[in-house]
């Protein structure tokens, strides 16, 4: 049997974005640590679409479709994926990234949301990838950070060394929230989001088969904060997923009381746009119920049996009140 690579499936696409980097309006340039930087702060929709798929390992895909809030025409995204376990939890899925620069006297944090490929190369979170049994032997590799290029070089080679990569055979890529591909990658996770949802509540990620969702394309925000509400209320409150399984009968039962808890509206910080719940805990991550980070609607269908089940609801009204 031939092994997936998430890496090498990743790397095909790179291979387009830098043979025309200006088609995609990204800009490449090659640190001294031979790592390949692709800065896509201004980059295309095209190009926030190929990234959606970078980070699914090159085992999804991606396509721009139609959506609308309370009649309005909004892009939308579809997803889907056949390797939801390698492809989302192997490799989409985001971890953050906090080093400690030294500057004098004082000490400056800096933190990175970061996920890609890279991750089932390196294995940061051995017990995970041990869970879903998968791994990734690829030479060279790609990260994709969240947030705009790194200037200084200091801190990207301790991004580099706590994320145990090699620089000269690593590919970083750049998408800042507040951007167009960085609203179309964060998109992307829709699906991403319904399983990881789904793994909270225990549920077995080897009954996964096939994933497939939609949600809309948030309108460019100002700055990194607002975009960082709006983004999240396109899956929060727009997201919906349509999740295949193979679930033993006898435990199908077990599986519609998980389905149950893993819609957004569940949470008990549900109910106004994601930028304001943030703002009025002072932009605190725990003090937010973990719970919300879920799409809309989350529907099953279980191929043993062949029922289908289904929980949560879209909300226009709140969608509205984020972009608008």
């Amino acid at each position: 049997m031939i092994h997936l690579s998430v890496n090498r499936e990743a790397l095909k696409i790179i291979k387009k974005i830098l043979a025309y980097p200006d088609f995609y309006s990204v800009e490449i340039s090659t640190l001294s640590n031979k790592v390949t930087i692709i800065d896509g702060s201004h980059g295309t929709y095209e190009f926030g679409r190929l990234v959606g798929e970078i980070c699914m390992g090159g085992f999804g895909s991606c396509q721009f479709t139609n959506i609308s809030v309370k009649g309005v025409f909004i892009p939308g995204l579809l997803v889907q994926t056949s390797h939801p376990v390698m492809a989302l939890i192997g490799s989409q899925k985001a971890d953050q990234i906090s080093i400690k620069i030294q500057k004098g006297e004082k000490t400056k944090k800096y933190n990175y949301m970061v996920s890609g490929p890279f991750r089932a190369k390196t294995r940061l979170d051995k017990v995970l990838f041990d869970i879903i049994k998968y791994s990734d032997d690829s030479e060279e590799t790609v990260i994709v950070f969240e947030s705009a290029k790194i200037t200084d070089e200091n801190i990207m080679e301790q991004v580099f060394a706590k994320c145990k990569l090699d620089s000269s055979k690593t590919v970083a890529i750049f998408t800042p929230t507040n951007s167009i591909p960085g609203t179309v990658q964060i998109a992307a996770r829709v699906i991403k989001t319904g399983i990881h949802i789904l793994r909270e509540q225990d549920f077995n990620p080897h009954y996964l088969k096939y994933a497939m969702g939609t949600t809309t394309l948030a309108p460019i925000a100002k700055d990194d904060l607002q975009a960082m509400g709006r983004t999240n209320d396109s899956i929060i409150y727009g997201g919906r997923d349509y999740i295949t399984v193979d679930v033993p009968k006898e435990e199908e039962a077990q599986m519609v009381e998980l389905l149950k808890k893993c819609p957004s509206n569940v949470s008990s910080s549900y109910g106004k746009p994601f930028y304001d719940i943030m703002n009025e805990v002072k932009f605190d991550f725990s003090k937010v119920d973990s719970k919300l980070f879920a799409p809309a609607i989350l529907t099953i269908n279980n191929i043993r049996t062949g029922k289908t089940y289904t929980a949560g609801e879209v909300n226009e009204d709140i969608l509205w009140r984020s972009y608008f």
